[in-house]
């Protein structure tokens, strides 16, 4: 039965994608604001106006990076059919001339104008598949502004809830089951708040140096890749790897050198070593107190399960999942598997 049941909440949980990811978003963006709105209605502004004020701000931030991404993905792909595709099939050609004369593997020169428009029709065809994958995500890309002005909107409605919610639960449960509702939920907030500020802010000052790693290195398009480096560092793990692969092709395709593509490598990977493994821990602590094995399942699961809105999702979602957990005995258990063991007591061996 407890496997019958896990099945169909799976399946359950894939029907009903398109309504909770746009919820789990919402809330997640509500969580992020929230001290920022705390912080305004310090200043004596009324509630609704530093909702409104605080998802102006974020709402801002998020356009211009998602428009520069897309705007920089079609001159990416205009500036490869125009420029790098020539000239990658005229070194093509150099080189398979070359080998014919060494080793004479092509005596006739029919035979090479054969291999040469083969190469160059392969590489056209490259080109236009990747001006028409521009196309469809720039078409993408104003699909997700669209959904992104209704998140907001569900956002700033949870934010003007948010004030209200835990007389609510005091007036809806008896006082021992609303202590408890109101704790887990205060220790979700607290720690998603925090985390998602914080994730925030290192997203962005990952994306700023690597848009300054290929504006010195000279990649076209730095724009771009900071702003993809921005949004895939929400993903854990391997948003960061994913980041890096664009702008060292582009740099192994723009200079005929390979040394330009071979800083812009180490300048990434430097960046997210010293941000991933120094920065965030000195300033993140190990408040999530997840194990890594945790985060990389989750990861997995739902990136499986809701895509990449589902692997953006699975820290959030793992890190509640927990903390409910944690504060119903029974499930306890669940939640120390969960945790990454640092603060736990050495227990001797039996």
């Amino acid at each position: 039965m407890g496997i019958v049941a896990i099945v169909l909440a799976g399946f359950a949980l894939r029907q009903m994608q398109a309504v909770l990811v746009p919820l789990i978003l919402a809330w997640m963006i509500s969580q992020l604001l929230a001290p920022m709105v705390k912080f305004f209605a310090k200043g004596r502004i009324p509630a609704g106006l530093a909702a409104v004020l605080a998802l102006a701000i974020l709402l801002f931030v998020f356009y211009w990076v998602i428009l520069y991404v897309a705007v920089g993905a079609i001159a990416f792909a205009n500036t490869l059919q125009q420029e790098h595709v020539p000239r990658v099939t005229a070194m093509a050609t150099d080189g398979i001339r070359n080998l014919s004369e060494q080793f004479d593997l092509f005596s006739d020169d029919q035979i090479q104008g054969d291999i040469r428009k083969q190469v160059t029709g392969a590489a056209t065809e490259t080109a236009r598949t990747l001006v028409g994958i521009a196309g469809k995500w720039t078409g993408a890309v104003l699909g997700l502004l669209l959904r992104l002005i209704m998140i907001f909107i569900m956002a700033a409605f949870m934010l003007l809830a948010q004030p209200y919610t835990e007389n609510k639960i005091r007036n809806a449960f008896e006082p021992e089951i609303a202590r408890r509702v109101s704790k887990i939920l205060g220790s979700i907030s607290r720690q998603l708040s925090h985390y998602l500020a914080v994730q925030f802010f290192l997203s962005l000052t990952t994306g700023l140096l690597v848009w300054l790693i290929c504006r010195i290195v000279g990649v076209d398009a730095a724009a771009t890749w900071g702003g993809l480096a921005f949004i895939l560092n929400f993903i854990p793990t391997i948003g960061s790897i994913i980041a890096a692969v664009p702008p060292v092709l582009l740099a192994l395709l723009q200079f005929e050198s390979v040394w330009p593509a071979v800083w812009t490598l180490v300048g990434i990977l430097a960046v997210n070593q010293v941000i991933g493994n120094i920065v965030t821990p000195k300033i993140m602590g190990d408040q999530m107190n997840l194990s890594p094995m945790t985060i990389l399942l989750a990861l997995l699961f739902w990136g499986w399960l809701w895509g990449i809105a589902g692997a953006f999702l699975s820290v959030i979602i793992v890190a509640s999942i927990k903390i409910v957990c944690e504060n119903i005995e029974p499930l306890r258990p669940i939640s120390v598997l969960m945790e990454s063991g640092k603060r736990m007591p050495a227990h001797p061996a039996p």
